[in-house]
C-alpha cells in the first residue's frame, strides 16, 4: 500500500509523505521532500488527537528519512502522522498491526 499525499498548503510549498509499510507491525519509514529549508515536526497522534510521538528536526530543502519503531508509539490502532514546517502541514494514517 503507498500512502503517498501530496498537499498544498499557505504559500503553495509541495510536500510529498511517503509512509512505509503501512500498515506496520514494528517499525516503518517516514519520508518526505521539501523545497525550502524549515524546521519541522515529525508527530504521530492517536485517534483522540492525543500526541503519542513527537520529534524536532532540522532540515535543509530536499529529500529526508526517519525511522520510528511501533515501541515509541504504543500498541496497535490507527494513528495519524503529521509532518509540520513553517510553510506546510501533511497528515497522513498510520494503521499499525499487533
Amino acid at each position: 500500500m503507498d500512502d503517498r499525499i501530496t498537499h498544498e498548503l499557505f504559500d503553495r510549498q509541495e510536500i510529498n509523505v511517503l509512509i512505509h509499510p503501512n500498515p506496520a507491525s514494528e517499525s516503518f519509514r517516514v519520508e518526505f521532500y521539501t523545497d525550502q529549508e524549515s524546521k519541522v515536526n515529525l508527530s504521530v497522534t492517536d485517534i483522540t488527537g492525543k500526541i503519542v510521538f513527537k520529534k524536532y528536526l532540522e532540515n535543509k530543502s530536499g529529500f529526508h528519512t526517519e525511522y520510528i519503531d511501533k515501541s515509541q508509539i504504543g500498541s496497535e490502532g490507527i494513528y495519524f502522522l503529521i509532518v509540520q514546517g513553517e510553510n506546510f502541514q501533511a497528515t497522513n494514517k498510520l494503521v499499525l498491526l499487533k
